[in-house]
């Protein structure tokens, strides 16, 4: 687990996105779909795409089992999950302290969240955008279905869901 996360870590200081990428990208979302994915910063990018290329990985059974509309959504919610993000800036120290948050004991954790201070802010942040990126997705036009799949993307309520946040916390 360690060796993953220092991979995400450095992933993270020199994120950068494909020519074929950005081609797939034009592929599948619509001019607004692509101007939400383009808002993000490039970390939050290539962390979309590696979660959308895992599900990729995926097609052809979810394909079967839950049909083609499905896994289309299911791409373009990956390419947008963390779109809510785009609205503050996250600096790195950030971004591992979330990633840390999340292995705290649940007392910690408590401690953190009820008092007002940088760390606090930030899980507000790591909390809200998930329904922050659900109304960015709305104003974008994207079907109900993408953006519940955005707004759930921390607490799957489906199995699609349940899709995008394994890839997700791949990722």
């Amino acid at each position: 687990m360690v060796f993953y996360r220092l991979k995400q870590l450095f992933k993270a200081i020199r994120p950068n996105v494909k020519a074929e990428e950005v081609a797939w990208l034009e592929e599948v979302l619509t001019e607004n779909e692509l101007s939400l994915f383009l808002k993000q910063l490039v970390i939050e990018q290539r962390h979309a795409l590696d979660v959308a290329h895992e599900i990729l990985r995926k097609r052809s059974d979810i394909i079967q089992n839950m049909g083609e509309t499905a896994y289309i959504d299911l791409i373009k919610a990956a390419f947008l999950h963390d779109c809510g993000k785009s609205l503050i800036k996250i600096r790195l120290w950030q971004r591992v302290f979330i990633v840390s948050y999340n292995y705290l004991p649940q007392r910690i954790k408590f401690n953190i969240s009820t008092q007002k201070n940088l760390f606090s802010k930030t899980i507000i942040i790591y909390q809200q955008h998930p329904s922050w990126g659900r109304k960015l997705a709305a104003k974008a036009g994207l079907n109900h279905q993408v953006q519940e799949l955005i707004g759930n993307h921390h607490s799957p309520v489906n199995q699609l869901e349940q899709i995008l946040f394994e890839a997700d916390n791949m990722h």
